[in-house]
């Protein structure tokens, strides 16, 4: 017996519908009208699409015939579509920046660790903030130190 014999029709319906990116119950009315047989029905739903696409074209060209004015809607339209594009591309460059500018300020601060009056470490705040993604809980290890930040500090002003 092959895979095809094997499957359920539920299963045979949740394929044809994920294929063809319609519903279960557009694929269940397919496959009844094909019998059950998958290859028909895609056949079936290909040409139900393809006559859509039809009727649409000649709708749309129709439209543009008798309505002139439908033309600069559809430039307006296409214009509304590039200035949301451009929106996220700033949006996506004011972010790129602000991650820049911050780890540009945690280069400028330094972080300190004291013990008993003398430092035994400095460095960067972003080098302290890998070192944490990575490691988390070296903090924890060095008990008993005194921490410092040093610098610009966020929220400190200029």
């Amino acid at each position: 017996m092959t895979q095809v014999q094997t499957m359920t029709e539920y299963e045979m319906t949740e394929q044809l519908a994920e294929k063809m990116h319609i519903t279960l119950e557009e694929a269940k009315a397919a496959l009844e009208a094909a019998e059950w047989n998958t290859l028909t029905a895609t056949h079936i739903l290909e040409q139900e699409n393809f006559r859509r696409k039809q009727a649409l074209d000649a709708i749309a060209s129709e439209n543009a015939e008798s309505n002139p004015e439908a033309q600069p809607e559809a430039e307006a339209a296409e214009h509304v579509r590039a200035e949301a594009k451009k929106a996220r591309r700033n949006g996506l460059k004011q972010i790129c920046r602000a991650i820049r500018d911050l780890v540009a300020l945690g280069n400028r601060s330094r972080f300190a660790i004291h013990r008993d009056g003398s430092q035994l470490l400095e460095m960067p705040v972003t080098v302290l903030a890998v070192l944490l993604l990575f490691s988390f809980g070296v903090a924890g290890l060095l008990a008993g130190c005194r921490y410092s930040v040093n610098g610009n500090v966020i929220g400190a002003g200029a």
